[in-house]
């Protein structure tokens, strides 16, 4: 059974733990992604890994002096400065690597797998502007980027020996957000 490669077209659903905190519960999105698959056991049967970039429709932006969450509070710099957060803004892209179990059925698809993936949001943060005395005088900018590992569903239909088109559902659970600037 040799390797084959494929390229699709998606839209779907994604939801993940961060996301929820900020009652943002499911986000749709628009993609593409590039795949190998090779067929395993049965010529119905393969696993493929792939790699897959996504568009969220829903941009947010979250206040922390209108809302509560665990973002809320201080956080220093490796230079110890302290900032308070501020907000955090979905800048809407994500980069996933999936790899996923198929079951083929003529040019039908479905499949289920597990991804890791990082998605990109903007934050601010009260900082100070360096004057003295020390005061917290400045929004800052940051760039934040959210780790996760999650799950997936998708049905894929095949328009032709590389190209398909998916319908694609994915819940992750963040496992580590980054700020830098």
């Amino acid at each position: 059974f040799p390797w084959n490669f494929s390229a699709k077209i998606f839209v779907g659903f994604n939801s993940n733990s961060f996301l929820k905190e900020f009652n943002n519960k499911v986000q749709p999105s628009f993609g593409i992604g590039l795949f190998t698959k090779k067929t395993l056991f049965h010529p119905n049967f393969a696993i493929g890994i792939g790699f897959e970039t996504s568009l969220l429709m829903s941009n947010f932006t979250f206040q922390a002096s209108q809302n509560d969450s665990s973002l809320n509070g201080f956080y220093f710099t490796k230079d110890r400065s302290p900032k308070l957060f501020n907000s955090i803004t979905n800048k809407g892209f994500q980069f996933q690597t999936p790899l996923q179990v198929y079951w083929k059925f003529k040019k039908f698809s479905p499949s289920i797998g597990v991804f890791a993936t990082i998605s990109h949001y903007k934050s601010t943060f009260i900082g100070s502007s360096g004057s003295s005395p020390i005061s917290l005088d400045e929004t800052q900018t940051y760039n934040a980027k959210a780790f996760y590992f999650g799950y997936l569903a998708q049905f894929e239909y095949q328009i032709t020996s590389v190209w398909s088109v998916a319908l694609n559902y994915s819940f992750a659970e963040a496992k580590k957000l980054v700020f830098d600037n």
